[in-house]
């Protein structure tokens, strides 16, 4: 696609994320997966299906889900918003989330831990969250 056509998309999908009230970090992502997507094509407006699920494909071996699912959401954006492409938008799918298991201490590791602890309240504190589970965020707002 020609620099002067890209520009143009790339204004119209700026102007569109500005009037919906997205943050600049948003905007700035979304344009990142954006103009390669719009260097890889000729024209939105007539690309297939096909075209854009092989960009989102390329995309599988370097980033992870999460960035993929920002580059989906991207691209959803610009067919409903920009292109108004309907079609294209009902089937772009955001991938998987990926399940990891989180790190757990062991008993040793959690006694040495609190064991580090110099000051009493801090100590209480990490009891506290770990007998309890809490969330950092639970016990700071915990009263007595």
């Amino acid at each position: 696609m020609e620099k002067e056509a890209i520009t143009k998309y790339i204004e119209k999908t700026i102007t569109e994320l500005r009037l919906r009230g997205s943050s600049k970090r948003t905007i700035s992502s979304y344009l990142f997966f954006l103009k390669p997507f719009l260097e890889s094509i000729q024209n939105p407006e007539i690309v297939s299906i096909d075209s854009v699920k092989l960009y989102l494909a390329d995309l599988i071996d370097r980033y992870s889900n999460k960035s993929r699912s920002l580059a989906v959401s991207s691209l959803r954006f610009f067919f409903k918003r920009v292109v108004d492409r309907p079609d294209i938008f009902v089937k772009l799918e955001v991938p998987k989330k990926e399940k990891k298991l989180p790190i757990v201490l062991s008993t040793e590791e959690v006694k040495k831990l609190i064991g580090s602890i110099e000051h009493q309240k801090s100590k209480l504190i990490v009891k506290m969250l770990y007998s309890s589970g809490l969330r950092v965020s639970e016990i700071v707002n915990l009263t007595p």
